[in-house]
């Protein structure tokens, strides 16, 4: 993912996630990400769709635990979390269990051979979990 210049790769949130989660005695699931964009402040970020296995105890210590995770694993990234200027605090929306299998049934890819994209830089990914919640 490169939506802003940060040259986000797999390895990194893959590395991000399980430290956090690690820290905060929880269990990933299933989880994406894609872009979102501030179209007033010119900036955006990152929106998490996260379902948990198991989940922390503290929602925004994991949050931020994430994001500084994400920091230490791209520099890139750092560097254009200073003071939200270029890319904002991550966004997080943690779904219920089932989400990510609707998904995987909706999309007809049921099965062991098919796996949710973890980065993308479009939302159309994304738009079709909100739509499965909402």
């Amino acid at each position: 993912m490169n939506a802003f210049g940060e040259k986000m790769i797999v390895d990194h949130v893959e590395k991000a996630i399980a430290k956090a989660s690690l820290a905060n005695n929880s269990r990933i699931q299933d989880y994406t990400v894609a872009p979102f964009f501030n179209f007033k402040s010119a900036t955006g970020g990152h929106e998490w769709i996260i379902e948990f296995e198991e989940e922390p105890k503290d929602y925004k210590r994991f949050k931020i635990a994430l994001d500084n995770e994400l920091k230490i694993a791209n520099a890139d990234y750092e560097a254009k979390r200073i003071k939200n200027i270029n890319i904002e605090f991550p966004r997080f929306v943690f779904v219920p269990k089932g989400t990510f299998y609707e998904w995987f049934k909706r999309q007809k890819k049921l099965g062991g051979q098919h796996k949710i994209p973890r980065l993308t830089n479009d939302r159309t990914v994304i738009e079709q979990l909100l739509e499965i919640i909402s």
